[in-house]
C-alpha cells in the first residue's frame, strides 16, 4: 500500500456519467479547443511552461524509442477550455452542472486556488490504442475521473529500477508528473475521463488531504 501511495490514490467518487456525456457535447459546440496529445503539443508545453526546453522533453520525459509513435499519436485528444482566462469564466462552462460540482468539491478538497491552477477537461483514448510511457509536464499531478472505459484498461507505472505497477480505478490522484507511466491497449470501448491538471499543489500534500477528506 504504501508503495501504490507513490503512485496513486484511489477513492470512491459518485458522478453523473450522463450529465458528463452531455457536457462534453456541450463543450464540443462551444468556444473550446481540440488538442491530440502528440509530439507537437508537447513540444509547445514544453516550450511555453519553461519545462527544461522542448529539445529535452525525450528521454527526460518521454522513451526515446518511443518518439516516432509519440510523432504519429492521433487517438489520444483534449477537449479543453482555452487558456486566455479562467475556465470558470467561459458561459459553456456554467453549462456543465455536474463538471462545475465536482471541480468546486475536489478544488476545496486539493486546497487549489482554483482557476487554471486546477483545470478540467475531457481526455479521450481511442479504442484499440495505447498511451506509452511517459511523465506529464507543466503541472505538479492529477485526479482522473473516469467517465467510460475503465474497467478493462489499466494505468501502469514505471518506477526507476524498471520495475512496473498495474493499477485498475474509477476515480484517483496520481503522481503522473513524478513517475513514468502508460495506458495498455484501450480494449472494447473508447475511454473518457474527466481530468483536472492541478499546477499549485503538490502530488504528496494533494495526497494528505484528499486522505483526510475521503479515508
Amino acid at each position: 500500500m504504501k508503495n501504490e501511495y507513490r503512485h496513486i490514490y484511489r477513492f470512491d467518487y459518485p458522478i453523473d456519467r450522463e450529465a458528463l456525456y452531455k457536457e462534453k457535447e456541450i463543450m464540443e459546440s462551444a468556444d473550446t479547443i481540440l488538442h491530440t496529445v502528440n509530439t507537437e503539443l508537447l513540444e509547445r508545453v514544453a516550450n511555453g511552461r519553461h519545462v527544461d526546453g522542448a529539445e529535452d522533453i525525450f528521454p527526460k520525459y518521454h522513451d526515446l524509442k518511443d518518439k516516432n509513435r509519440w510523432d504519429e499519436i492521433d487517438t489520444w485528444t483534449i477537449r479543453a477550455f482555452g487558456m486566455d482566462k479562467n475556465y470558470n469564466e467561459y458561459e459553456a462552462f456554467q453549462e456543465c452542472h455536474e463538471m462545475k460540482r465536482i471541480a468546486e468539491e475536489l478544488t476545496r478538497v486539493v486546497g487549489s486556488n482554483g482557476g487554471n491552477d486546477m483545470v478540467p477537461y475531457f481526455l479521450m483514448q481511442e479504442q484499440e490504442t495505447e498511451v506509452p510511457m511517459h511523465i506529464d509536464m507543466g503541472f505538479k499531478c492529477a485526479i482522473n475521473i473516469i467517465v467510460d472505459g475503465g474497467n478493462d484498461t489499466p494505468v501502469i507505472f514505471r518506477d526507476e529500477d524498471g520495475s512496473e505497477t498495474e493499477y485498475f480505478y474509477n476515480s484517483a490522484l496520481l503522481n503522473v508528473c513524478e513517475v513514468f507511466h502508460g495506458v495498455p491497449v484501450q480494449k472494447n470501448i473508447k475511454r473518457m475521463i474527466l481530468k483536472f491538471r492541478i499546477v499549485d499543489v503538490d502530488y504528496n500534500t494533494a495526497l494528505k488531504r484528499m486522505q483526510e477528506y475521503f479515508g
